[in-house]
């Protein structure tokens, strides 16, 4: 079998089966031995033609009957196939003949053609990907303050696609041995209530960040998930309290009413479970050590995940998660008299699962 190209001047492939001595009639008189059965499978990787035949080339005359030659071509699952560039402009693409008209192809989404404007139509906004750019203003530009009302995927689309023409979203979620991996990136303002120096503030927030970084990363056995969380600390930007999640350093902590709650109270969220807006109050006043604050500080960002502290005389939350010893969430004083309070820092693989499930359904509302 010789299989040329389109245009027949280039071989592209070749194959070849030869015969045995099966079926080797030794005499006439002898009964007739099974047949040979000649077959060969050859995968068509390019478009062309099939050359298929038969040939005696034995160097001496010998009779040979070749009987039912059959070629089946089976077609390949693939219908359609398309390269794109970075942005999704289309470089190469083709259809197999005979099939529907395949409309849904960049990330899913349905490519808007009609006299030939070339438009990717995601739920939200269109995309043109002829300059990698919607023409539609971000929906939910205000949460997104560092980024182009216009961007297709915040420019990032080596790590990540578009989210439903939202916002950016990882596409890093397996690792080389074959784990997932899930990302957690908290963008939080820092507002400076207690008016520290600004050194001070920055030693605050950053001890924060890291003791968060480490508390809420890793890893599930049962679903073979890695976790990491990544604190981007933002001092630059205004804050608006309606909108924007935040860190305030606060001499005193105090309720929304603003109704101061008492020294003795190291830290507080407006809301648990908000992961998209809520202010996150550290005492910074009341003589607690740098790690005590950056234990409050990641407890109280556990609350915007949704944690909850243990029930009184139990080791586990409201929602059944598990809250021993050395949780991060554990209550003082509610059971375990002689746990080590410094030891406090562990965030277990349940309560990960339940952040990610809360983040999910929020980023999706």
């Amino acid at each position: 079998m010789l299989m040329p190209s389109q245009n027949k001047d280039n071989n592209l492939d070749a194959a070849w089966k030869q015969i045995t001595t099966v079926g080797l009639q030794s005499s006439p008189t002898v009964k007739q031995p099974p047949h040979d059965y000649l077959f060969k499978e050859v995968t068509v990787r390019e478009p062309g033609f099939a050359c298929v035949f038969v040939s005696n080339e034995h160097p001496t005359y010998v009779d040979l009957y070749f009987d039912d030659i059959t070629v089946t071509h089976t077609p390949s699952p693939i219908v359609s196939s398309s390269d794109y560039f970075a942005f999704g402009l289309q470089h190469t693409t083709g259809e197999r003949a005979g099939v529907y008209e395949q409309r849904t192809l960049f990330q899913t989404q349905e490519l808007q053609d009609e006299l030939n404007i070339g438009w990717v139509q995601f739920k939200w906004r269109n995309h043109d990907p002829s300059i990698g750019r919607f023409f539609n203003v971000d929906p939910i530009a205000e949460k997104y303050y560092y980024n182009s009302t216009y961007a297709f995927s915040e420019n990032r689309v080596i790590d990540g696609r578009e989210l439903e023409g939202l916002e950016w979203e990882s596409i890093q979620d397996k690792n080389k041995d074959g784990s997932n991996q899930i990302n957690f990136t908290i963008t939080l303002k820092v507002k400076n209530s207690a008016e520290l120096d600004q050194s001070k503030v920055k030693e605050v927030a950053f001890g924060i960040a890291r003791q968060t970084e480490k508390s809420f990363s890793g890893f599930d056995s049962e679903s073979n998930t890695h976790f990491k969380t990544v604190v981007v600390l933002n001092f630059e930007s205004d804050i608006d309290p309606n909108s924007d999640f935040y860190l305030d350093m606060v001499k005193e902590v105090e309720d929304k009413e603003g109704k101061k709650l008492g020294s003795w109270v190291p830290g507080k969220v407006d809301e648990i479970g908000d992961t998209q807006k809520n202010r996150i109050q550290v005492s910074v006043g009341s003589g607690d050590t740098p790690d005590e604050i950056n234990r409050t500080g990641a407890h109280e960002i556990g609350h915007t995940g949704g944690l909850h502290h243990n029930e009184p005389g139990k080791n586990v939350d409201r929602n059944g998660l598990p809250v021993g010893p050395n949780n991060l969430m554990r209550q003082t004083g509610v059971v375990g008299t002689h746990d080590d309070v410094s030891k406090r820092t562990n965030i277990n693989s349940r309560q990960l699962k339940h952040i990610y499930s809360n983040v999910k359904k929020q980023q999706k509302q």
